[in-house]
């Protein structure tokens, strides 16, 4: 009689082993289906440079006049600065320093273009204005000076019958800055 519930034992734990891995394999199968297979990314030719910059250190003020030069049209961006100059990844968020305009905000750490998807359009070149110290922003002044900058593009783009925001790292732009006194 001994011998018989040792086996019963025995056969509900592999009862119960089986049973757990049988559901971890259909919760697989099924949270499978929820990750992407791959990463959003933008059409090649997406692009855009800086015509001209004025960093002014002291008063901490700066000036950017951007381009489009890419073969497509672009909702907004990303910027990013070092304080550094041995710093070589840009991780410092300049959108709370930038000083919003009629045509501009930002969003969610974007700086969008107001009045529409993909507004600016291939060769269309805008000023933007950010107060680093902070006084006309409400941010903390910038700690330090800025050594470079990170800009990365990005565009509302239809990927499976839904516009989706991507961001096109594949097209960053990275400038060193001069302070002009």
């Amino acid at each position: 009689m001994k011998n018989k519930k040792g086996i019963s034992v025995m056969i509900g734990y592999v009862l119960l082993v089986t049973i757990a891995i049988i559901i971890s394999a259909l919760v697989y199968n099924w949270l499978r289906g929820y990750v992407p297979k791959e990463a959003l990314q933008c059409p090649e030719g997406v692009s855009f440079f800086i015509e001209d910059y004025n960093y002014n250190c002291t008063e901490k003020n700066l000036t950017l006049k951007i381009k489009n030069n890419g073969r497509f049209s672009i909702s907004g961006y990303y910027i990013y600065a070092t304080n550094s100059s041995a710093q070589e990844l840009a991780a410092i968020d300049l959108t709370p320093y930038f000083i919003e305009s009629s045509s501009q905000q930002v969003v969610g750490g974007a700086i969008m273009f107001l009045g529409g998807e993909n507004l600016k359009k291939p060769g269309d070149s805008w000023t933007d204005k950010f107060d680093l110290s902070g006084a006309s922003t409400g941010a903390s002044p910038f700690p330090g000076q800025v050594y470079s900058i990170e800009i990365i593009p990005a565009r509302s783009q239809l990927e499976k019958r839904k516009m989706r925001f991507v961001s096109c790292g594949n097209a960053k732009l990275k400038q060193k800055l001069n302070c002009a006194l």
